[in-house]
């Protein structure tokens, strides 16, 4: 597909054991692992994230999909929003996706303060 989501931060790439991952496959989803409090990971999340109180990810935060031949990024109605090359996605008001274009794209799922940040490469 010649996607790559490029992991920005020291935190992230620990968690994840990776400095970047390939996307495969549209949609594709990305959300909170689960935490022990009796709510799973959701079955449709291809990256679950551990996470901390307070969370920054929902367990189904956003995707990236394909929509008439067209890439964007969705927010998945994640509770603090999506943040797209600094365009805010989803809550009251606001679109819940967004274009991705050819090149690279800035991602924070979460807070402003959040340390869950994506480059985005598309070729």
């Amino acid at each position: 597909l010649g996607i790559r989501l490029v992991l920005a931060g020291r935190r992230l790439r620990a968690a994840l054991g990776a400095e970047e991952i390939a996307v495969h496959e549209l949609p594709f989803r990305i959300g909170r692992a689960a935490s022990g409090e009796g709510k799973d990971t959701y079955d449709d999340v291809h990256l679950a994230i551990t996470d901390a109180r307070p969370f920054n990810l929902s367990r189904r935060h956003f995707s990236i999909e394909e929509e008439n031949g067209a890439l964007l990024v969705r927010d998945c109605g994640s509770y603090h929003g999506t943040t797209l090359n600094g365009q805010i996605l989803g809550g009251e008001g606001r679109p819940s996706s967004a274009p991705l274009m050819s090149g690279e794209s800035e991602l924070v799922a979460g807070r402003a303060d959040s340390p869950f940040r994506f480059r985005i490469l598309v070729r």
